[in-house]
């Protein structure tokens, strides 16, 4: 968006009426609703294949992981806290 000068905005503005700002107003506003409604339906969208790549992933996991002997190591992790592995 372009500054403009108060002449500029003056000149910008006359034959202006209630009505056609009004007409702008609704119709800016039915394009942010048809954007919001995009973005909620790719929001879905995205929330399905993270549903399905999780489902996917636990499955490939709980088959490989009786493939490996048990783990008892010591994980010691980035904040101090230390665990085992959870390969066990």
């Amino acid at each position: 968006m372009e500054y403009m000068t108060a002449e500029q905005a003056a000149k910008a503005a006359r034959g202006l009426t209630f009505e056609k700002v009004w007409a702008a107003l609704m119709e800016h506003r039915a394009e942010q609703e048809e954007a919001h409604k995009r973005l909620n339906q790719m929001f879905e969208e995205s929330n399905i294949r993270i549903e399905k790549l999780s489902k996917w992933a636990k499955e490939e996991r709980e088959e490989i992981l009786p493939l490996f002997p048990p783990c008892r190591r010591v994980l010691r992790h980035r904040c101090g806290s230390v665990s085992f592995c959870p390969i066990s």
